[in-house]
């Protein structure tokens, strides 16, 4: 009897031993599920079968190459809302999404991050992501974060329609006025947009604007605040806007009132000739039956003196919990989610990671309108012609105010200069909370 005791003993000591000498990173032993550490991960759900297909694929493709990580990933209509309370609470999802670097700036001032800053070489993270984008992970000189993809707005048009009628994409302000006349004259709408049923949409449209009048430099200090949100440039931007929506260019001045589908079904059915969204749309653009083909373009400069630009965003940002009580289980899974394997599974479906080694050739079945996405926004990048899109850039409270209250101007109960006063006021306050963009 004592022998086999003793031999009981001998094997728990040989297995504590064996558990203790795997790291997060040693995949020669295979573990049991009993064994391996899970690792939580919360996102919002799939907008498409196809993407809850790839990401499926994608945990998957992971545990076979880590037998000693196993994912349990929720999904919640509010992630990050419910991420935000959990983490409040002390709990929360190991693997932290948020739907952006400033949601992400928030979470790591209020203490739920774990900084990452000491895992840059470990994971040559600096030789992985383009600086611009690994730059918004950073607050107040650590890293809390890695950026999950990159996106912009542009405008998407119905090329048949354009091309029965002769028309040219607009190169200037004055061009985009005479053309959004011109499709008025022939009973359709020029701009096809509705934000009812999403009211932070309109961040969109003011995106696209605000940069393409502008310009980046300008759009710059306006983000860092060296230039007031109530500067003349930036009334002007608004009104051009404004213009537009009350001379009826935008879905006949019912953007307010319509949602992102009706939208899209005007534009779907030849109702209205252009679209304003991102270019994630381009999963919407291959999934439609539209009987016409769809181009884009990016918005043109609106004001002479200005160089276009394509405003970039980051649609993502992830993190590690400060809790978690696996957090080198939970960096290895957060490092392959950015890496090139995976990162290759999501461009099929229009989702393009900011890593400089990225090629869409490189990658089989990709859409033609993918690919023209992606080199058009490289291109973009490459000639450092890229501006700042709201979700990723603009002070938090004062891009709020905006696109809660841009309505409010359109039908008359605001004006430009009340609209952005408040804007202004909002934009100080972020200042005073350490809440503005670190630009380097």
């Amino acid at each position: 009897m004592k022998n086999k005791v003793t031999v009981v003993l001998l094997l728990m000591v040989i297995a504590l031993i064996t558990s203790a000498c795997g790291g997060a990173n040693d995949n020669d032993a295979a573990q049991t599920d009993d064994e391996a550490v899970e690792i939580s991960w919360m996102t919002y759900p799939p907008f498409t079968p196809e993407y809850e297909t790839m990401l499926k694929d994608q945990i998957a493709a992971f545990e076979d190459e880590h037998p000693n990580i196993k994912i349990d990933w929720i999904t919640n209509d509010d992630a990050v809302q419910l991420t935000r309370q959990q983490l409040a609470a002390g709990a929360g999802p190991d693997v932290v999404y948020a739907d952006g670097p400033m949601t992400l700036r928030r979470f790591a001032s209020a203490g739920y991050l774990e900084p990452l800053t000491d895992q840059v070489d470990t994971y040559k993270w600096n030789d992985r992501f383009y600086d611009w984008a690994l730059s918004t992970g950073y607050q107040d000189g650590e890293l809390y974060g890695l950026p999950k993809s990159y996106e912009s707005v542009v405008v998407w048009y119905n090329k048949d329609m354009f091309a029965e009628n002769g028309w040219d994409i607009p190169t200037n302000l004055k061009e985009l006025q005479s053309l959004n006349q011109t499709i008025q004259d022939e009973d359709i709408i020029p701009i096809a947009f509705g934000a009812s049923d999403y009211r932070a949409s309109n961040e969109w449209a003011l995106t696209l604007m605000y940069n393409a009048y502008l310009g980046k430099d300008a759009m710059k200090d306006v983000i860092s605040t060296e230039m007031k949100w109530n500067d003349d440039l930036v009334k002007e931007a608004t009104q051009t806007w404004v213009d537009m929506w009350q001379n009826g260019d935008v879905s006949d001045k019912q953007s307010h009132a319509i949602t992102n589908d009706d939208a899209w079904s005007l534009f779907n059915n030849g109702q209205a000739a252009m679209k304003i969204e991102g270019t994630w749309a381009s999963n919407r653009v291959m999934g439609d039956a539209q009987n016409f083909d769809v181009g884009f373009f990016v918005m043109p400069a609106l004001r002479e003196g200005i160089e276009e630009n394509i405003p970039l965003a980051l649609g993502g940002s992830t993190g590690i919990n400060a809790n978690s009580e696996h957090k080198e289980e939970a960096i290895v899974f957060l490092d392959w989610l950015h890496d090139i394997e995976a990162s290759e599974m999501e461009v099929k479906l229009g989702t393009f990671n900011p890593l400089v080694d990225l090629d869409i050739a490189n990658v089989e079945d990709v859409a033609p309108i993918t690919k023209d996405i992606f080199n058009e926004i490289t291109s973009y990048m490459e000639k450092d012609q890229v501006g700042y899109a709201s979700w990723t850039y603009w002070p938090p409270s004062a891009n709020y105010y905006l696109w809660d209250n841009i309505e409010a101007v359109f039908i008359g109960q605001m004006s430009v200069d009340e609209l952005l006063d408040q804007v202004q006021k909002e934009a100080e306050k972020d200042k005073e909370e350490g809440l503005l963009f670190e630009f380097e």
